[in-house]
């Protein structure tokens, strides 16, 4: 088992060689999403396992979820830190939510 950090998330990459490593049933399960995690390196076709609204698992392999979530063709990534932003009202952070942007930050003139 290896840990790595995942931009202040706890995200457990387990390596198995029989399907018995997965054998737990998460709450959800983000299946055959692309999955990039910047401080790793990973960006591939990954099955992400969320337990208690953690990533506890990412995997080759398939999970098993009591909900899952077919997420082909979709990103599943860290939230994006924007550090020049002009938008800090309230709309303005929700449209930036929807853009994958989880911080954003007015750092020009001290404001």
């Amino acid at each position: 088992m290896r840990v790595f950090g995942f931009l202040g998330m706890c995200l457990v990459f387990l390596v198995g060689t029989g399907s018995s490593t997965f054998a737990q049933t998460f709450d959800l399960v983000i299946a055959n999403s692309r999955v990039i995690d910047p401080e790793t390196g990973l960006d591939d076709v990954r099955h992400v396992g969320v337990q208690a609204g953690a990533i506890v698992a990412v995997s080759e392999e398939e999970l098993s979820g009591a909900q899952v979530l077919d997420a082909r063709g979709q990103i599943v990534t860290p939230g994006f830190i924007d550090i020049h932003s002009h938008s800090p009202s309230r709309l303005g952070s929700a449209i930036r939510v929807l853009d994958g942007v989880t911080t954003q930050l007015d750092l020009e003139a001290g404001a």
